[in-house]
């Protein structure tokens, strides 16, 4: 998150007094994307001349940033864990609908074909899983509706069948919950709107029912809340249904709006569709919509995204009065965010935020789940520029472990409010340390390797390693931190029985697939006599961002 360094109004839009930067070409259908660093990438659409195109581009640059494989227009696209794009589906030149897939390279502009989806699809969903895969469900085929899944595994760049919907489904909507599963909502079956719902789990890869929507709904959008509640909302009706479950009430009948769960903010901002250019935001901690601001024209179609490092959303594209547009909206919003996602007792949170009104109060309501005292209610004043930044807000307590805590920041005068969810989780860290090799002569170096491991979870993807080299002459002590990098300890003969010193010799710790630290009395890593001794650093646990004791012991020769 980035901190604004001169005051930009949040419900705004394009709030500097000029239009933000067009794109470089008219798309209507485009399909967006946004990247680990807050960029938006826009991809294909149908042109002014109404084909679809292959170029694709950053908002905000204004100009192509390369070419997809095929020119494309109601197709998917997703960012991948690795960092590449995977684009897939839709409606290719000549109207035909496409079952190429490719993945985009946002760093070199290359696009390359991978394998091709199992069936041709446009106007699907993809959803991406806490593993790291994709599943596409739905969409239109060649003249109807698909029941069809798919799960696409970046370790294969493959693509294999998923247990089907349990109804066709076009123009529909899904999104991903806290658990892991997938929620699968609305859309048509080529004939009709639907108002029934279902939920798929990827670990079995099984499907089952939902209790139906309050109405029919084609054209929808699903986003998970901050305490993990799914809000279904427009799809042509002015209602709106949350999922475990709520109500609300929209203003205004929607359908082919954009939907965008602002990050670092946890609101969602429901823009364009039909004829309405009024934007608003569903604030799920008062179960509301509040205004936010009005695009300069109606819009439906659109792409774009929200990025939590500048705080600004973006609408692109789609039809205006009718026609393709090039042309981009943007809004600035609030943001808080805290200083660590997990905490341990003793810790202070600290809280930051932006895109506030400046010099207003700020009010903050702190609650727990479960709950052990009462709710917290800090007070924060924003700088000339609406910001505020490392506030302390509370001090984590023994009996927070397992904790989760929601907290809400809204403006006194502006009203503009964000939210951010933190835990005191409890650490399933386990380190063990190997040499090799075990037994070594004096002159002859050994290594030993610390493996952090979850075990709570399976890590896939772990942090980087980092590495610890010792020097040892006489008896070396000294600490590392895990998962920091390198340090090298070099320390005088501390057995003075010794007067010859041994040959230098390093010990490397290397730290793997660390995860969060919440050791409250850091382990020790020790050894024996010297690599003439059998005993070598013995198994330990630490954790990322603890400190573990090491101590090495080198022998020398005596006189």
């Amino acid at each position: 998150m980035v901190a604004q360094s001169t005051y930009v109004p949040s419900a705004v839009f394009n709030a500097s007094g000029t239009p933000a930067t067009a794109m470089s070409a008219a798309r209507d259908g485009a399909s967006s994307a946004v990247l680990a660093d807050g960029r938006v990438l826009v991809s294909g659409g149908n042109g002014a001349d109404g084909n679809p195109q292959a170029s694709v581009e950053f908002l905000g640059t204004g100009a192509s940033a390369g070419n997809m494989t095929i020119p494309r227009t109601g197709h998917v696209s997703v960012a991948l864990k690795n960092g590449t794009v995977l684009i897939a589906g839709g409606t290719t030149t000549g109207g035909a609908v496409t079952n190429a897939a490719e993945l985009f390279n946002p760093f070199t502009g290359a696009s390359a074909p991978i394998a091709s989806l199992l069936v041709a699809s446009a106007g699907a969903t993809a959803t991406l899983l806490a593993d790291g895969r994709v599943l596409i469900a739905g969409g239109q085929g060649s003249g109807s509706a698909l029941q069809t899944m798919e799960m696409f595994a970046p370790a294969s760049g493959q693509f294999a069948n998923a247990a089907p919907m349990l109804v066709t489904r076009q123009n529909h909507a899904a999104t991903l919950l806290n658990d892991g599963r997938v929620v699968i909502a609305g859309g048509s079956n080529g004939t009709n709107p639907l108002a029934s719902a279902e939920i798929y789990d990827p670990v079995s890869n099984s499907i089952s029912a939902l209790p139906a929507m309050s109405a029919p709904r084609a054209g929808l959008s699903a986003t998970t809340l901050l305490k993990g509640k799914v809000l279904l909302a427009g799809g042509g009706s002015a209602s709106t249904d949350i999922f475990d479950p709520a109500t609300g009430t929209m203003s205004a009948a929607r359908s082919g709006h954009l939907a965008l769960l602002l990050p670092n903010n946890n609101t969602v901002l429901m823009v364009g569709g039909s004829d309405s250019a009024v934007a608003e935001i569903f604030v799920s901690w008062t179960n509301a919509f509040a205004a936010f601001g009005s695009m300069p024209a109606a819009r439906t179609g659109a792409a774009g995204g929200a990025s939590g490092m500048t705080g600004i959303a973006s609408v692109a594209g789609g039809q205006v009065s009718g026609a393709a547009s090039n042309s981009v909206d943007a809004v600035h919003f609030p943001m808080v965010k805290t200083d660590k996602e997990d905490y341990q007792p003793g810790d202070h949170v600290l809280l930051t935020g932006s895109g506030f009104a400046p010099g207003e109060h700020i009010h903050v309501d702190l609650t727990e789940d479960p709950h052990t005292h009462d709710d917290l209610h800090p007070e924060i004043t924003a700088d000339a520029n609406g910001s505020f930044s490392n506030v302390d807000i509370y001090l984590v307590e023994e009996h927070d472990l397992n904790i989760r805590f929601y907290l809400s920041a809204t403006g006194a005068t502006s009203g503009l409010t964000a939210g951010k969810t933190f835990t005191d989780a409890k650490d399933s860290t386990s380190t063990t340390v190997t040499c090799s090799p075990s037994t070594v002569s004096v002159g002859s170096p050994t290594t030993c390797t610390a493996q952090v491991n979850n075990t709570a979870v399976t890590v896939t993807n772990g942090f980087p390693q980092g590495t610890v080299k010792f020097t040892a002459q006489g008896t070396v002590a000294g600490t590392f931190t895990a998962g920091t990098g390198s340090r090298r300890l070099r320390h005088p003969m501390q057995r003075r029985s010794i007067v010859k010193p041994p040959a230098r010799r390093n010990w490397t710790i290397s730290v793997d697939r660390c995860w969060r630290n919440r050791s409250r009395t850091p382990p020790s890593v020790s050894g024996g006599k010297g690599p003439r001794n059998k005993d070598e650093p013995a198994a330990a646990t630490c954790c990322r961002g603890g400190r573990a004791p090491v101590r090495l012991i080198a022998s020398g020769r005596r006189r």
